[in-house]
This record gives structure tokens, C-alpha cells and sequence, in this order.
């Protein structure tokens, strides 16, 4: 198994067993395209690998485009969670070649002390819904409104529902694409 040297000024202390089963989880929950879940973690001590499967993400409009999009919420939940659990992320990105046998995310997970919770930390174990009860269909399905519903009583979460893309909004995932 390789070594790997502690980033300077930080505690070389393992996160514990628990510490990562819940950062693993949270990440698990990161919203992506046609819930394809197409992330596969690797933890080995006190690093985590993500990698990416296209065949899981095959299903996707985009499925690099949406991934990249993806990795950038895994990122987000791992700061979050990490300050949930007294740790810190160093996260290297691994885009320019992207590719299934390597990973597109590294966080090494450092203790901090002092650190101050994520404001955004006691939702960020709320911000996943059921989705297994919509299998295709209109925005008219029952499920949307009680999406909606849920949304609405969490004050400040902004919730939309969209039939296609926007055209736009396509443009600019070629556009981002194309400048990594």
C-alpha cells in the first residue's frame, strides 16, 4: 500500500472508522444526473479517491458534462461534513484526463482544532429526497408536489422542476468541458 506524508502542520492521526463511514455516506447522498450514483469510493486511511463510472452515468444527457458538475458537489458536501466531524479536506482535482481508472477527486482528511461548523451543516444530511418513486413519467406525477412540499417547509430552499435543459444551460456545460 503506498505511503502518503501528512500535509505540513497538520496532525498525521487517521480520521476513525466512523468519521469516514459518514463522510462516505454523505457523499453518497450528492445529487446527480438520472440518479445513476456513478461514484465509486476508495478510502485508504485517511484519503479518499473518487472515481467515476461512465457506465453508471451513461444514462445521463451529458455524462462527463453532469459529472463535472457532480464532483464539484461532492467537494462541497466533503468541506461541509468534514467540519461536522472536526476534520479538514485538502482536495486535489484530477479532471484535465479524465478517465474510469483514474481518480477525478483526492481529499486527504486532516484533524483541525478550533474548527467552526459549516453553516450549511445541519441540512446537508436533509438535502436528499426518495426518489425511487418516480420511474419516469410528466412533472405532473404526485411525487413533484410532494418534492415541492417538503422544500417549502425548509426555509431558503430553492426548488425547480425542469421537463428538458435550457439550451443554454447545455451550451455552457460544452463550454466548461472544453476549458478543462
Amino acid at each position: 500500500k503506498p505511503t502518503r506524508k501528512p500535509m505540513q502542520n497538520k496532525t498525521a492521526i487517521s480520521p476513525d472508522k466512523e468519521k469516514i463511514a459518514r463522510i462516505v455516506q454523505a457523499i453518497l447522498q450528492v445529487p446527480n444526473p438520472e440518479n445513476s450514483q456513478p461514484w465509486k469510493i476508495v478510502v485508504c486511511e485517511n484519503v479518499l479517491e473518487v472515481f467515476h463510472s461512465s457506465e453508471r452515468a451513461k444514462l445521463a444527457t451529458f455524462p462527463d458534462d453532469l459529472s463535472i458538475l457532480g464532483i464539484g458537489m461532492i467537494a462541497e458536501t466533503l468541506d461541509i461534513v468534514c467540519s461536522i466531524e472536526g476534520l479538514q479536506a485538502q482536495i486535489t482535482y484530477f479532471l484535465e484526463k479524465r478517465s474510469d481508472e483514474h481518480p477525478w477527486l483526492k481529499a486527504e482528511l486532516h484533524p483541525v482544532k478550533g474548527n467552526s461548523v459549516d453553516q450549511l451543516a445541519p441540512a446537508i444530511l436533509l438535502r436528499h429526497t426518495n426518489r425511487t418513486r418516480y420511474a419516469g413519467g410528466s412533472l405532473n406525477d404526485p411525487v413533484f408536489q410532494e418534492v415541492h412540499n417538503e422544500a417549502m417547509a425548509n426555509q431558503g430552499a430553492n426548488l425547480y422542476f425542469i421537463d428538458k435543459y435550457p439550451d443554454e444551460y447545455l451550451i455552457l456545460l460544452q463550454y466548461a468541458d472544453n476549458t478543462i
